[in-house]
């Protein structure tokens, strides 16, 4: 699965400019994601030299992570225009309405999530095809692998 985590209070307290604390366990369980084969995106409203601090902040960490603020590899394939936010099967984010669980919680969410979707037959899809009223097929034909 491909997730898209912040930096800013989810890695590391709340502290921006500055970079604050790593979280508790938050190290250790992106390193498991990672080393689980899922793609951690880290997700950053940090620019400029506010970004080049996170990262050699994660890289004398060691926290393993694909990519900063960019896309997984197999989105460029399949779209031409993408915007800027980042495509993910799930987002980390200390901003969202339910606040942010423990990591040790978050680890255990995904894990069921993961192992769900390896129940879930996968299947081919066109894109823009849709079913009209009467049953017959419209739209264009492009077929794409639903594949994790």
């Amino acid at each position: 699965m491909v997730l898209a985590i912040d930096f800013d209070g989810c890695v590391v307290e709340e502290a921006y400019p500055e970079i604050g604390e790593l979280r508790k366990d938050a190290k250790k369980i992106i390193n498991q994601l990672v080393q689980d084969g899922h793609y951690v995106i880290i997700w950053t409203c940090r620019t400029g030299e506010y970004l080049h601090k996170a990262e050699l902040f994660l890289i004398e960490n060691k926290i393993h992570y694909h990519k900063i603020n960019q896309h997984h590899p197999k989105d460029l394939l399949y779209y031409k225009e993408y915007g800027p936010k980042i495509g993910a099967d799930y987002y980390l984010d200390d901003k969202c309405i339910a606040g942010l669980p423990s990591w040790e919680r978050i680890y255990k969410i995904i894990n069921k999530r993961a192992n769900e979707s390896k129940r879930i037959p996968r299947k081919s899809v066109r894109l823009g095809e849709s079913k009209r009223l009467d049953g017959k097929k419209s739209g264009n034909s492009r077929t794409v692998r639903l594949d994790s």
